[in-house]
């Protein structure tokens, strides 16, 4: 009989898991909410995690039943004692013998399915922002990640909030006046700039109901949409963020002495073709070398595929061309 595997990618909105067999096929797929258990809590992670795999089971008309392996990328978990604490919770779900089930952060899939299991860096640009390098030889390093509060540096989060400043500070007539004034009152259905002061802290009419963190990285298209038009405010936005996430690579590749890196580009952000051409000059200067790509593969591949290769399975190369019909 075929052995299976299971490729999960607990992310901080969405939990995906891939049903895949020893052969490269993907038998089904299945999603839930979140599993990163900073934001959700550790039940929820739990729950969501087992439901995403109940469903990519009923989608492949079987039974739940343990695979021979499992890989699971978790957003938030980056040390020993936190895949420590996962490993122990999901203990109780039983998706493969416990000596095939691997824990780890949900940028080395991300990176796995980027470049196709080889080693180079990842960039991640979406709600929050991130950057991970891995060589073959087993360095590795992490760069970013820390959180919104404290840090999620050219991020979508980052680009809203430097929006919504831009537009206070041109109502004050500190700094230029911007299409973003009009664009994100519209998008928020606010009357006045003012009425941002009560929307983002949930006061006077949006009582109890303050911007939450994905709305308000939400606004980043705004943005995207007013640099492509030429908005000088909106460009000066996009390159403050690109150079913090060029440092975020420059770090990695200096912390695992990687010359000439691969680096996959991912996230929201990458649709611009203006925020594309900035990043990829910046990193010319930053990563002198590199070669700047888009994802091959979705993350939970990559953790499909990292389950495989835990279990020593022949053929890998027939198995990444198999996956690569997915993209």
């Amino acid at each position: 009989m075929k052995q299976l595997v299971l490729g999960i990618d607990g992310g901080g909105t969405t939990t995906r898991a891939a049903l895949v067999s020893d052969e490269g096929v993907v038998l089904a797929r299945g999603e839930a909410g979140p599993a990163n258990f900073h934001a959700a809590g550790t039940k929820a992670a739990v729950d969501n995690i087992r439901l995403s795999v109940t469903r990519a089971f009923q989608n492949a008309g079987r039974q739940v039943e343990p695979c021979s392996a499992a890989f699971l990328g978790i957003a938030g978990v980056r040390t020993a004692s936190e895949r420590a604490l996962i490993f122990n919770l999901i203990s109780e779900l039983n998706l493969a013998p416990a000596a095939n089930v691997e824990v780890d952060h949900d940028l080395r899939i991300a990176l796995a399915g980027g470049l196709r299991n080889k080693e180079g860096i990842v960039l991640i640009a979406g709600t929050g922002s991130a950057c991970y390098a891995r060589r073959d030889n087993g360095r590795e390093w992490i760069a970013g990640g820390w959180g919104y509060i404290m840090d999620d540096l050219g991020s979508s989060y980052d680009v809203s909030r430097r929006a919504l400043a831009a537009v206070v500070r041109a109502a004050d007539g500190r700094a230029q006046q911007t299409v973003l004034t009009g664009t994100v009152l519209a998008k928020l259905n606010l009357q006045s700039t003012r009425d941002l002061v009560h929307r983002v802290h949930g006061s006077a009419s949006f009582a109890g109901k303050p911007l939450t963190r994905s709305e308000l990285a939400a606004l980043a298209p705004l943005v995207l949409d007013a640099a492509a038009q030429g908005d000088g405010p909106a460009q000066s936005i996009l390159k403050r963020c690109v150079t913090e996430l060029a440092l975020l690579a420059q770090t990695v590749a200096a912390k695992t002495d990687f010359s000439t890196p691969p680096v996959v580009v991912s996230g929201g952000l990458f649709t611009s073709a203006f925020f594309r051409q900035n990043l990829t000059a910046a990193l010319g200067v930053c990563v002198p070398g590199c070669k700047v790509s888009q994802p091959q593969l979705d993350p939970v591949f990559g953790a499909a595929l990292l389950a495989l290769q835990s279990l020593k399975v022949p053929m890998l190369a027939q198995i990444l061309e198999r996956l690569d019909q997915l993209k």
